[in-house]
């Protein structure tokens, strides 16, 4: 729905017509500015003339009673129509398990890799490849800074690391 008016009190005395009407949804209010004239330049307007600050309020009440305005409203329709409403049934719900051989092979593996380390060599293998990739990182890091003569080493970045857990 789109109506032209010629002033903003017309434009707000629509607007408030509408509110008391019993409407549920919410309209949103555009307001656009006028259309372009093909003569913009040929303006009779003082521009020192212009602001509130120079004590020319008066002026600016009566440019505002003269700009044509159109306004928009738009409303949202109702959010039930877009919502479907889902058809839920009972299934009894299928999950695919690994077989019993592969899950105690798998078990068997792990525990013999682990049993029998201290919490720092779990550590080490745990985060072995991690320590590895901070250190080309850091390397290349370094190239791209230009300082070629940096060169760090994984056991370099473990003490570090250390450092750095002891400390807390």
């Amino acid at each position: 729905m789109s109506r032209k008016f010629l002033t903003t009190e017309e434009a707000f005395d629509y607007l408030k017509s509408l509110t008391d009407e019993p409407d549920d949804s919410n309209p949103e209010m555009l307001i656009l500015p006028p259309d372009t004239d093909n003569v913009t330049d040929d303006e009779e307007i003082d521009d020192a003339c212009t602001s509130i600050q120079h004590g020319h309020a008066i002026f600016d009440e009566k440019l505002q009673k003269e700009t044509a305005v159109s306004i928009e409203i738009l409303k949202e329709k109702n959010d039930a129509e877009f919502i479907s409403t889902p058809k839920w049934t009972n299934h009894t719900p299928k999950f695919s398990s690994a077989p019993e051989s592969f899950y105690n092979e798998h078990h068997q593996k792990t525990t013999d890799m682990i049993s029998g380390k201290s919490p720092l060599e779990l550590f080490e293998m745990t985060a072995e490849n991690m320590i590895a990739q901070a250190v080309e990182e850091s390397n290349k890091y370094a190239g791209q800074k230009n300082n070629h003569d940096f060169c760090l080493k994984i056991d370099e970045f473990k003490q570090f690391l250390g450092v750095i857990f002891y400390s807390g």
